[in-house]
């Protein structure tokens, strides 16, 4: 079995919902009884576990209109937020009700939502005997498209359908994930069903619109925000910030890039609270909410979809007029997937390496690394007969103690394997000629972080690290990267630097704090000018920042 097979057991695809918006929408053997026998027997028995994903749904939709206005524009039911005139429940799952058959609160449909344990249910689709009666709407799934008896499983789920959708108009839903009995990743994908121009009246073509490849422009104008809604609050507060925003358009194509990722998902992946991003079983909620720009500024809306940009730069690069009339008449219907996958046997590493210029331990905080760093070490050019010309040490900045220096005598020039280990309380420093290690007590203060340095002098002296490779049993890392040289430093090559240093650090690296190996061949190269630390190598372990 391959170790990058991806296991899919118990795989369960699930729409949370699809929105439409705009104008239309035995044996043998020898017999004896001559000799006496005993016979016993164990047993094993297996019963497969289970991944589900289960999925309810509260859509509501805001059109600065009354109720009977509402009505008019929404195909189906359409019931007022309590406390809100404007605001309007247009569809869920389940119906949630309350004692007097009206719809939730948000932040009782919130409270609903993570108290009751949807893996319980035998019949998830049809909850109302489970609950009993009076606690939310008495009807069927037939009975209504956007109004359900019980969860979204395995079935498309329509979470509203309007049809005359205004410039101002905006919604919001709110998407819980009941993940059943064992962790899994959970991802999100974003399409579009269909899209038409649907025609042009003659506010479009005034606005310079087109016919062109016949889906109109109604995705471009509808900006969405999609964030993980920690209290299921059905809004961003706190620490929360969006996943995704930007037009609906952009959305669409930033999942099918995701897509392309290496994820143990489909779509964008949505990070939990366990390594490499796991959900553990339970209650996840995903919001997105949506708004028909209009106004000049508008277009001022930060959006992810152009670097640095806002919706206005998305319509300026798509070639599309900032003009909301070109999108008269367009339809849209367009609709999230979540899907999850078992953790287990399933894990994609995580970290990252960086490459720069300067010194590790200090030049490498603008890559995120948290300094001071709590552990060092250093393989340098030694001048004690008695220490060699590789002399190396380790040292705990924590505690700040450090180890005895020992050392080798190798030639000028030559190549010399290093081994720097970690087994989540003490770190360990060898050099293969050398007859000793070094090794120093660290308790748990290595977390997510190690790299290397080299420094070299003049135009003779330099630190050359080649096959430096990491490897972190316990997430399965395992990851060679190119030569590390002083002399590739810019600066140094452009003769603004006569010490040049450079260094590699991986950071995120998932499973470092319960040990790890870095491995690799330093070269020491000096002159007469050279001192003790001028050629030199050195080690850097720690943590990433926040």
């Amino acid at each position: 079995m391959s170790n990058d097979t991806q296991f899919r057991i118990s795989r369960r695809s699930v729409l949370a919902g699809l929105g439409t918006i705009g104008i239309a929408s035995a044996g043998a053997g020898l017999g004896t009884t001559a000799f006496f026998s005993d016979e016993e027997s164990v047993s094993a028995e297996l019963q497969a576990g289970r991944l589900d994903l289960l999925v309810d749904f509260r859509a509501t939709y805001k059109p600065w209109l009354g109720l009977e206005d509402t009505q008019a524009i929404v195909d189906g039911p359409v019931y007022a937020v309590p406390g809100d005139e404007m605001t309007y429940v247009v569809g869920q799952a389940p119906d949630w009700r309350d004692v007097d058959d009206q719809v939730l609160t948000g932040e009782a449909w919130a409270s609903a939502t993570r108290q009751i344990d949807a893996c319980e249910y035998e019949n998830t689709t049809d909850i109302r005997q489970e609950i009993g009666d009076g606690q939310f709407v008495d009807g069927t799934p037939e009975m209504d498209d956007s109004f359900y008896t019980g969860y979204v499983d395995g079935d498309e789920g329509v979470m509203f359908s309007l049809n005359d959708v205004k410039p101002k108009d905006e919604g919001e839903a709110t998407i819980s994930l009941h993940l059943c009995d064992n962790p899994g990743f959970i991802g999100v994908s974003a399409f579009v069903d269909s899209a038409s121009e649907n025609g042009l009246v003659e506010p479009e073509t005034s606005a310079g619109d087109d016919m062109g490849d016949g889906l109109g422009e109604l995705a471009n104008f509808i900006y969405v925000r999609v964030w993980r809604d920690a209290d299921c609050s059905n809004t961003i507060n706190g620490d929360e910030s969006p996943l995704y925003q930007g037009s609906l358009a952009g959305f669409v194509a930033a999942i099918d890039e995701a897509s392309s990722e290496q994820t143990p998902v489909e779509g964008l992946q949505l990070m939990g609270s366990r390594m490499n991003g796991c959900f553990e079983p339970g209650v996840h909620c995903v919001a997105f909410d949506w708004y028909f720009i209009c106004e000049p500024e508008d277009f001022d809306l930060p959006s992810d979809a152009v670097a640095e940009g806002t919706i206005g730069d998305e319509l300026d690069a798509a070639g599309i007029e900032r003009d909301v009339n070109v999108a008269q008449t367009d339809t849209l219907s367009f609709g999230l997937a979540f899907n999850a996958v078992q953790c287990r046997h399933n894990m994609v590493p995580n970290f990252r390496h960086v490459v720069g210029e300067g010194f590790g331990k200090n030049d490498a905080g603008a890559d995120g690394l948290a300094t001071p760093v709590p552990l060092e070490g250093k393989i340098r050019k030694g001048q004690s007969p008695q220490k060699g010309t590789f002399a190396y040490t380790l040292q705990n900045n924590v505690t700040n103690a450090a180890s005895p220096l020992n050392g080798t005598n190798v030639p000028n020039g030559t190549s010399q394997s290093f081994t720097l280990s970690y087994d989540g309380t003490t770190a360990n420093l060898m050099v293969d000629d050398a007859d000793d290690t070094v090794d120093i007590d660290m308790l748990s203060d290595i977390t997510d972080a190690v790299g290397v340095t080299v420094r070299g002098r003049g135009t003779v002296s330099n630190a050359v690290v080649e096959n430096l490779r990491l490897q972190v049993p316990s997430s399965g890392i395992d990851t060679t990267v190119p030569t590390l040289s002083a002399f590739d430093n810019p600066s140094y090559i452009n003769g603004d630097d006569d010490q040049p240093e450079r260094y590699c650090a991986f950071l995120d690296v998932d499973g470092l704090d319960e040990g790890f190996t870095l491995t690799g061949d330093a070269t020491l190269t000096w002159d007469g000018d050279s001192s003790q630390e001028q050629p030199a190598v050195y080690f850097f372990a720690g943590a990433t920042g926040a």
